[in-house]
């Protein structure tokens, strides 16, 4: 069932239509494992995923999430695996990452002064699966307000409605027959 964020974005994800019954202008977050690089070609030991634009076509747009399976504490090829199956909080730093990924897709940084537990935003912790709770396990209220204020995503106004000169008989025909024309057609179609 889709379920959608409490912010003016209007993303909702979606996880139980499978893919062929989705509609063309689904917009689709891909997810997959593999081995992130730094610009000169060596391994990136420090980033535990990035996301990555994908083709886009009109009303539709993708991007993957890459969860990097050579991230390593202290950032170098001889710290522990920052992914560890055998250890506490192994399923839930996915869905932290890929929560932190989504918002840096909606526009989101990093925030400038991070509390531990504050914002999916938040770098997470130099310690194996993010057990040391820098990053939330779900959206919190100041990633919402966040959202809120980009402007691609910030509630349009409502417009104030104007008071419209009071027609004349003879300057009503067009809408009188609109209003004809349609109930002539929905007699010719019962």
């Amino acid at each position: 069932m889709p379920t959608a964020n409490s912010n003016t974005s209007g993303v909702h994800y979606d996880t139980t239509t499978p893919p062929s019954a989705r509609p063309a202008t689904y917009n689709q977050i891909n997810v997959t494992f593999g081995v992130l690089y730094n610009s000169d070609g060596s391994i990136n030991y420090n980033a535990n995923s990035t996301i990555a634009p994908g083709p886009n076509q009109p009303g539709h747009q993708q991007a993957t999430i890459i969860f990097n399976t050579e991230s390593r504490i202290g950032s170098v090829a001889t710290g522990e695996l920052f992914f560890n199956p055998s250890q506490p909080g192994y399923a839930a730093i996915y869905r932290k990452l890929t929560e932190h990924e989504t918002g840096h897709g909606q526009g989101l940084d990093h925030p400038t002064d991070q509390q531990a537990g504050q914002s999916v935003m938040n770098v997470s912790g130099d310690c194996v699966n993010d057990v040391c709770g820098q990053m939330p396990d779900g959206i919190q209220p100041c990633d919402n307000a966040s959202v809120d204020q980009i402007p691609a995503y910030s509630p349009t106004a409502t417009p104030t409605p104007t008071a419209h000169p009071r027609l004349r008989r003879h300057q009503r025909p067009q809408m009188i027959h609109s209003v004809h024309s349609v109930s002539r057609l929905v007699r010719l179609i019962r």
